[in-house]
């Protein structure tokens, strides 16, 4: 890290460094999420997961859409149901609350994938990716999310793999020195790439899509 004026440059990581740091960081994950997981019932701090299983047992039976009334969540958008409909239909009745748990592990890993994509666009190879990676990897509630049998597992992929998508290639962060506090912003190389610039123009941050 080095000052060049007002900005403040962070060097990237050498790749033999950021590959160990990365698979580290793999590795913690799985035995945090795997722990929790053979710990928990699909129906531990899941308060709606009956619901939820309901509506994926109609469809392995019927093979059609259930009336929103048929069960208490059969009013939900169907994708979610019908993947893990179509990912356990495999599997006996007896497990199936078990493997809509697997299913929705599988669901929180893409998350951290895509968040993971999302977080080496921004910052590259350097010591913030891998501080946002254990961020977003170790933040309490994930392990709680992540075997929570209901719809809410596909909507997290959805909202990562859209805020990975709106970030462009070529993107470089610079830290600026500010009088008081840092301001973050995105370079832009090319003609106008989708970036993410953060403001800090007050205690609040503001964030931005340019």
């Amino acid at each position: 890290m080095y000052n060049s004026g007002r900005e403040l440059f962070v060097p990237p990581l050498s790749p033999r460094l950021f590959r160990f740091c990365t698979a580290a960081i793999v590795v913690l994950v799985a035995l945090e999420y795997g722990s929790y997981f053979a710990q928990t019932s699909p129906f531990t701090r899941s308060y709606d997961s009956p619901g939820h299983i309901a509506y994926v047992r109609y469809l392995r039976a019927h093979r059609t859409l259930p009336a929103p009334t048929t069960c208490w969540e059969c009013y939900h958008p169907p994708l979610y149901y019908l993947l893990a409909a179509v990912c356990t239909s495999l599997v006996g009745e007896a497990s199936l609350p078990s493997a809509l748990q697997i299913f929705s592990l599988l669901l929180y890993a893409l998350f951290l994938i895509f968040s993971g994509l999302a977080l080496r666009r921004i910052f590259g190879s350097s010591r913030w990716l891998l501080f946002g990676l254990l961020l977003v990897a170790f933040w309490p509630s994930g392990p709680l999310q992540s075997v929570r049998v209901g719809n809410d597992s596909l909507l997290y992929v959805w909202y990562a793999a859209g805020f990975f998508s709106c970030l462009g290639p070529g993107k470089t962060i610079v830290l600026e020195i500010g009088r008081w506090r840092p301001r973050c912003r995105c370079l832009q190389s090319g003609p106008r790439p989708t970036a993410l610039s953060w403001l800090r123009s007050s205690d609040v941050p503001v964030s931005r899509v340019c």
